[in-house]
């Protein structure tokens, strides 16, 4: 029987197929020969396709060279050709049309590298030394020119800068200065002002307005411009309003457009009339010629030079400076604080108050931890005086190096431990005992807060299904099912940041405080977590002053607060919000909280004896908290206490034998390695490189000293 099977020299192999898939079926371009189906070649054939593809190759050779010589046979073709290769690689056959190129000369240090300034005008980066390290820094959020914004999306560092000949202002991008954020000082610098949380550069010109917003840690730079007085910039000065001043801007600029720093558009040039303003015939005057001149205005009790209808082409809002004398406040001088107020609540809990701590309560600066932990135990003893149906034990406030401590880990690769980490501190209270916990929160400096509440009903459900389980002796999900959220942790932040990553650790001490003290399992969905609605902070400055605000509206308007924060998205909760929560006590804070410290501290006896509690070696904490603003000069000559704060937690004061802080000559490695001990040895190697004080240091350089220290 003969197989229907095709033959092999009649079978499709693949790899023989003449038809190539891609530039190559093999690599280096070698075609496969098809040894089934084409007879076997002589070995004649062979010499004679061996000729045929060298004489090919020299054809082509010839062609790209018209000078090579011809070859005698394939060995001396191929030794004629390397050797051609070579001497041409060397530049050294002149036999060929061959030229050697022409070597560049080296590059010289140019002044070619250029950036655009505001009025799109080149300046020479290294001719005017802005390559060199500034003299002052501020750290940027956003920035915008003329209505253009820009907004830090964490990836890129932008930096407010002062050039190192003190003649630039200019804004950076990781480093590198941005086209028309480059302001000359005397050419093109108007005025600069400060707000609590932005800088507003008016350019000269009508060339528009830049405004720099920053994290509200202008010290700094506020401090450079009172020292340097041929900016002449008043930082000692705040804008009250920005939206004021942007408004009134943006009213001048419907009047009179900023000037364009880009070229006119090409129908412009061939067609001169398209552009041109249509303007009312004035009168010339004596009054109306002497200020053209530049002279002073003469007044006049009539006006006849032109209609008010009609915006005036030379003058206007825009031209006049955009500031006014009553868009400020003067920088505020803090009141004497000397001696330190010492005050004693119930319970003899101790807190120290410095002029340092007070100081922070002034012009918008960021409170420190020390007025945090007082005002939260303040209001407390405040709410139980005036609330008899408060109790002593229904509320309990965790210091504000709590959570530090909670969400420790020894390594950043590890999980943290959370109970093990906060176990010794926790054995000193009966936790569960206290129906309200209330916790200050500080992450990447910023300060938020959340309250737990419900936490004697979760003991209680947690022993009652215990003994469901026990005595019925089956497993608690086959017949009984667990109550849900019994117990509530409201977390609240003025910046209505959601703060998923600390529903964890909230409910991993408290769940395994239980199983470890009362031997209870409590499940993770009977603690609920809510993000509360509580009003927004107009600044980056007064998230303290927040948590100290909305602890006191919730603890003097429990359930009022709690109904608002569980239905916060009713139309009809917002507006109870709104009454309860009111725009002006929010404003005042700082003025009260002030007057609030002066009270005390007129009021305290000054050889009052307070008993020294004895100290915890797991509650002493120094906390890494300096100074935002520049030390005033004491009041009488009296020496006013500069060292911050003792430790995080109030009741325990500072250990005496403790190494004294490093003193940098730079403000920056003072801010990032003050709190490090490090050898004498160190500091003066590091203040012998970097004496400048407000000298910014690049990241490469930061994290080599860190690795240095």
């Amino acid at each position: 029987m003969q197989s229907e099977r095709p033959s092999l020299k009649e079978k499709n192999y693949s790899s023989i197929s003449m038809r190539r898939k891609g530039s190559s079926i093999t690599p280096g371009g070698v075609r496969p020969m098809n040894t089934l189906t084409i007879p076997k070649r002589s070995p004649s054939d062979n010499n004679h396709s061996e000729a045929l593809e060298q004489h090919q190759h020299r054809s082509s050779a010839s062609e790209k060279y018209t000078n090579s010589p011809p070859t005698k046979s394939t060995h001396e073709s191929i030794v004629e050709k390397s050797k051609q290769i070579r001497e041409r690689l060397a530049g050294l056959n002149d036999g060929h049309k061959y030229t050697k190129p022409q070597t560049l000369p080296p590059i010289q240090p140019s002044y070619s590298h250029e950036v655009k300034d505001c009025c799109d005008i080149g300046v020479n980066i290294k001719f005017n030394n802005l390559l060199e390290p500034p003299l002052v820094i501020l750290q940027l959020k956003s920035f915008s020119f003329n209505g253009n914004r820009v907004k830090n999306n964490g990836k890129s560092n932008y930096v407010l800068s002062v050039s190192s000949n003190n003649k630039f202002l200019f804004i950076t991008k990781d480093g590198k200065i941005l086209d028309k954020y480059l302001i000359h000082r005397q050419t093109q610098l108007k005025s600069l002002a400060f707000s609590d949380d932005s800088v507003l550069i008016e350019l000269q010109n009508q060339k528009g307005l830049i405004v720099a917003t920053h994290y509200g840690q202008d010290q700094h730079l506020r401090e450079y411009f009172n020292n340097h007085h041929e900016w002449n910039v008043d930082a000692t000065k705040t804008i009250k309003d920005i939206e004021l001043v942007l408004s009134r801007v943006k009213r001048a600029e419907q009047v009179h457009p900023v000037a364009s720093t880009s070229p006119p558009p090409k129908s412009s040039i061939f067609d001169p009339l398209k552009n041109m303003k249509t303007t009312t015939p004035t009168r010339i005057t004596r009054s109306n010629a002497r200020q053209q001149m530049g002279g002073e205005t003469e007044a006049s009790p009539i006006s006849i030079d032109q209609d008010d209808s009609v915006p005036s082409t030379t003058g206007g809002l825009w031209e006049d400076d955009i500031f006014q004398d009553d868009d400020f406040r003067e920088h505020e001088t803090p009141a004497p604080f000397v001696p330190d107020l010492k005050y004693q609540f119930p319970g003899n809990k101790v807190f120290t108050i410095t002029a340092t701590d007070f100081k922070t309560l002034y012009n918008n600066d960021w409170i420190n931890d020390t007025v945090i932990d007082f005002f939260i135990q303040y209001e407390i003893d405040q709410a139980l005086k005036a609330n008899p149906k408060l109790d002593s034990n229904d509320i309990y406030a965790f210091n504000s190096f709590f959570f530090t401590k909670l969400t420790h880990k020894t390594t950043p690769q590890e999980a943290p431990d959370y109970y093990a980490n906060i176990k010794r501190w926790l054995s000193k209270i009966q936790l569960m005992e206290y129906p309200y916990v209330i916790m200050p929160i500080n992450e990447h400096a910023h300060w938020y807060g959340c309250i737990i509440r419900g936490l004697p009903d979760l003991l209680k459900v947690a022993k009652e299904e215990a003994e469901a389980t026990t005595g019925g002796g089956h497993h608690p999900d086959q017949d009984h099912k667990p109550r849900k959220y019994v117990c509530e942790i409201f977390i609240f932040d003025s910046l209505s940041h959601k703060h998923a990553n600390i529903k964890l650790p909230l409910k991993r001490f408290i769940i395994d405080y239980c199983k470890d003290i009362y031997n209870l399992n409590i499940l993770k969905n009977q603690i609920r977590v809510v993000n509360a609605r509580v009003p927004k902070q107009n600044n980056f400055n007064d998230c303290g002053i927040h948590v100290i605000y909305n602890i006191r509206k919730w603890i003097n308007n429990i359930q009022e607060c709690e109904k608002i924060w569980r239905t916060s998205h009713s139309s009809t909760q917002i507006q109870v919000s709104k009454t309860l929560f009111l725009a002006e006590e929010r404003n005042g804070m700082r003025k009260q909280l002030i007057n609030i410290l002066l009270d005390l501290h007129a009021k305290q006896e000054q050889h009052t004896e307070i008993p020294k509690l004895q100290e915890d070696e797991d509650d002493v904490i120094f906390i890494e908290h300096r100074s935002t603003k520049p030390e005033e000069k004491p009041v009488e000559h009296q020496t006013v206490t500069t060292n911050y704060p003792k430790t995080l937690d109030p009741r325990v004061q500072e250990k005496p034998n403790r190494p004294n802080r490093p003193n940098f000559h730079n403000s920056e490695l003072n801010v990032r390695f003050g709190e490090r001990q490090v050898l004498n040895i160190g500091v003066t190697m590091l203040n012998e490189l970097f004496p400048d004080q407000f000298a910014a240091l690049p990241i490469t350089i930061i994290e080599n000293v860190q690795l240095f220290l």
